[in-house]
């Protein structure tokens, strides 16, 4: 169902004229009780709740551009219609089967050359049988799919503000993180242990995530999550709060997963978020304490009343044996080559944590000590391992000679 009109009866700006142009079209056709297209049969005009009426027909749908073979794989209900007050419009998409038709299958080289020529008349000629059948020779009964859209009541004030048309066309998308509600960076999971990442994002765009849209999974280790993330609406500036149920893996080892939002076409959008965790050799003894959330700050606070999940304790592994390890993942700040001015050049600075973004590699044990390790070396990188220095002499050159102090973990 979409809201296609306001309340005085206007169609919604947001909508492109071509659709305009189609429910104006389609809607006088409905109440003229016109023709069909030549792809459709068993044709019927069905009223539906108090107010709504629409089109029935059974019809093909292909998965490409171009010329397909119509088989009971591509055999579809459709129906389509309005509420009386035209604010509202309804359809809905079914599959079926029908006697004389393939279950499957596409066209042979030598079929598809000869349908290309005249793909209009193959199309006419594969359906018209469908017009002879009643509507219990189909499966399902084509009746009982009637019965249940004549079921439909559309409110004469259904939402609108969630609707997929309810944004501005020239509005944009984008998200923010906010704050780790449960399982943060490094935590200790054992092997097939279920556990659930929640994290916290704001919407830092216009436009309004209604419930097309959805967070998914972007890249990395999916820790076997199978989910749907669901959205009932989020307004610029609410917060949202992503829940994802996931499994540690049966190798022990560092596993970190990315997941992002995805708008109502598919396009992902704003920060990725990510889980992080470490598996252990060893299993973990959990001991639970509830761990106090840190206050997300100088971000709006939900106004929408939608359900905030209930945080996930924070389980802390006990003590064992440490050894000392740690890998070079990546440059946090001053990329190699960027251009410092000299009486500026500072240490290279940035959070080292190796553990925490790394894979294993050959000889490292990915094992909590090893991460508690890697989170000492936050701040400057006091390495005992040579180091190189990166500094660029910037354009500016009425400053002395930068001194060789910036820094940067070798191993990379």
């Amino acid at each position: 169902m979409r809201p296609i009109r306001n309340s005085e009866g206007a169609f919604y700006a947001s909508q492109p004229a071509d659709l305009t142009d189609y429910f104006t079209t389609f809607e006088a056709q409905i109440a003229a009780e016109g023709e069909g297209r030549l792809d459709q049969q068993q044709l019927s005009y069905l009223d539906f709740g108090p107010d709504g009426r629409g089109l029935r027909a059974i019809s093909y749908l292909l998965e490409t551009p171009g010329p397909a073979k119509i088989t009971n794989e591509r055999l579809y209900y459709f129906f389509d219609g309005f509420s009386t007050n035209g604010r509202y419009y309804v359809t809905l998409t079914y599959p079926i089967s029908a006697p004389g038709l393939a279950e499957n299958g596409d066209f042979t080289a030598e079929e598809l050359a000869e349908v290309t020529a005249d793909y209009e008349t193959y199309v006419q000629e594969t359906l018209a049988p469908l017009a002879e059948l009643g509507t219990a020779d189909f499966t399902p009964d084509l009746a009982l799919i009637d019965e249940l859209v004549q079921s439909i009541a559309v409110a004469d004030e259904a939402s609108t503000q969630i609707s997929i048309f309810a944004n501005d066309p020239d509005c944009t998308n984008d998200a923010a993180f906010v704050r780790d509600i449960t399982i943060p960076d490094g935590e200790p999971i054992n092997r097939g242990e279920a556990f659930t990442k929640i994290w916290e994002v704001v919407n830092t765009g216009t436009c309004t995530w209604t419930p097309a849209y959805t967070a998914t999974f972007s890249d990395g280790a999916d820790m076997g999550w199978r989910g749907f993330v669901a959205i009932n609406g989020v307004a610029p500036g609410q917060t949202f709060q992503i829940a994802v149920d996931l499994v540690g893996p049966d190798v022990p080892g560092i596993y970190e997963g990315r997941w992002q939002m995805v708008d109502n076409t598919g396009q992902p959008f704003g920060v990725l978020v990510y889980a992080t965790i470490v598996v252990p050799e060893t299993p973990v003894v959990r001991t639970p304490t509830a761990t106090p959330l840190v206050p997300a700050t100088a971000i709006p606070e939900p106004t929408t009343g939608q359900a905030t999940p209930t945080p996930r304790p924070v389980l802390t592994p006990q003590a064992k044996t440490c050894t000392d390890d740690l890998t070079f993942v990546r440059d946090v700040t001053i990329d190699d080559g960027s251009a410092i001015d000299p009486a500026n050049c500072l240490p290279k600075r940035g959070k080292f944590q190796a553990a925490l973004w790394a894979r294993p590699v050959s000889g490292a044990k990915a094992t909590p000590c090893n991460l508690w390790m890697a989170r000492r070396w936050v701040g400057m990188a006091r390495l005992s391992s040579p180091a190189q220095a990166i500094c660029t002499k910037s354009p500016s050159t009425s400053l002395a000679p930068p001194p060789p102090a910036c820094i940067r973990a070798v191993g990379k």
